[in-house]
């Protein structure tokens, strides 16, 4: 499943750029302050404020991602 990381989901071009992505079947992650008015997997975060970026990267990487070892002790990230 193709996926997608939208900043200023909730108004402007980060709302209509949602929008193609869902008619397209693509799943959205938008990141703004108000929650779009879209089926969309939302983060509320100010991008103004260093901790919100921490814990919306924490977050992404936490819903979009698991970390995983392989036999040699290398880690990548997989897509869930």
């Amino acid at each position: 499943m193709n996926r997608v990381i939208v900043t200023g989901a909730s108004e402007g071009l980060g709302f209509e750029l949602s929008k193609l992505f869902l008619e397209k079947d693509i799943s959205v992650t938008g990141i703004s302050r108000t929650r779009p008015n879209l089926k969309v997997d939302f983060i509320k975060t100010d991008l103004t404020v260093e901790e919100d970026i921490e814990n919306a990267a924490s977050m992404i990487l936490k819903r979009l991602f698991r970390l995983r070892c392989d036999n040699q002790l290398r880690w990548c990230f997989k897509c869930n």
